[in-house]
């Protein structure tokens, strides 16, 4: 599964939910999964796939508690590439889990392979892979097949919460998208030109930076030149380090 191919998913629907379910139905034929769903701080998505839906009413009871529980996971997640499987990382303790009784008994799940949606620090939610007994373990082809999608599936989801948003006549963003606080090394950058440097960090290819604002991808290799040569760095690695107020031996002007 290629990360192209979501991006041009976001580019050609419009409806969120309509995006959710084509992007489950990829999942499904190249990951495999035999209950699929997106949540979020809100709850689960209206796209799913082999979700009853007698469970959700109680889910709703108890969605504060399960959502502590599974940001429980979000450290080691993000060390790995933003996915985690669950019975993997806490063995026994699963079944003693809230969200366990209330989404896995019922489908007779026995492991659920995670990614969490992480865009600019906010997690925005999780895509959730579960599989039943009876079903194969996930493996590490599984997870590197999500983690190598996690970085254009998070900036495409934004996008798409952010047009449902606007569509909905609520002009508030999502999250604006944080310009660097400090002094010094990019007091000379344009707006636009912190807003593509602060993608760098993020590990985001100059596609995905393009798709995160809406421009070409020519443009935004034209405006990493010109942040490179403000900064005084010579790479997507130093460029990275003056982000984060690392002194560069390489560079005077960017100290």
């Amino acid at each position: 599964m290629r990360s192209e191919l979501i991006a041009e998913l976001a580019c050609a629907i419009a409806q969120p939910e309509q995006f959710d379910r084509e992007l489950l139905a990829l999942f499904e034929r190249h990951i495999g999964a035999d209950v699929s769903f997106f949540c979020s701080s809100a709850g689960v998505s209206e796209a799913s796939r082999g979700l009853d839906p007698r469970v959700l009413p109680l889910a709703r009871e108890r969605w504060g508690a399960m959502t502590l529980e599974v940001r429980r996971l979000l450290p080691v997640a993000l060390g790995a590439g933003g996915v985690v499987v669950d019975s993997q990382l806490l063995g026994a303790e699963l079944t003693r889990l809230v969200y366990y009784d209330t989404f896995m008994r019922p489908h007779r799940g026995r492991t659920t392979l995670l990614g969490f949606l992480h865009y600019h620090g906010r997690c925005l939610g999780e895509v959730v892979l579960g599989r039943s007994h009876g079903s194969s373990d996930f493996h590490a082809r599984d997870l590197a097949c999500l983690r190598d999608v996690m970085p254009t599936l998070s900036v495409a989801r934004y996008g798409c919460q952010l047009a449902a948003a606007r569509d909905g006549g609520q002009r508030r963003l999502v999250e604006a998208a944080p310009a660097p606080q400090r002094c010094g090394a990019g007091d000379a950058l344009s707006q636009r030109e912190r807003e593509v440097w602060s993608y760098l960090h993020l590990g985001y290819t100059n596609q995905q930076i393009a798709l995160a604002l809406g421009s070409a991808t020519r443009t935004v290799r034209n405006q990493l030149s010109r942040v490179y040569e403000k900064l005084g760095v010579g790479s997507r690695a130093e460029a990275v380090a003056a982000w984060h107020g690392t002194n560069v031996p390489w560079s005077e002007r960017a100290r």
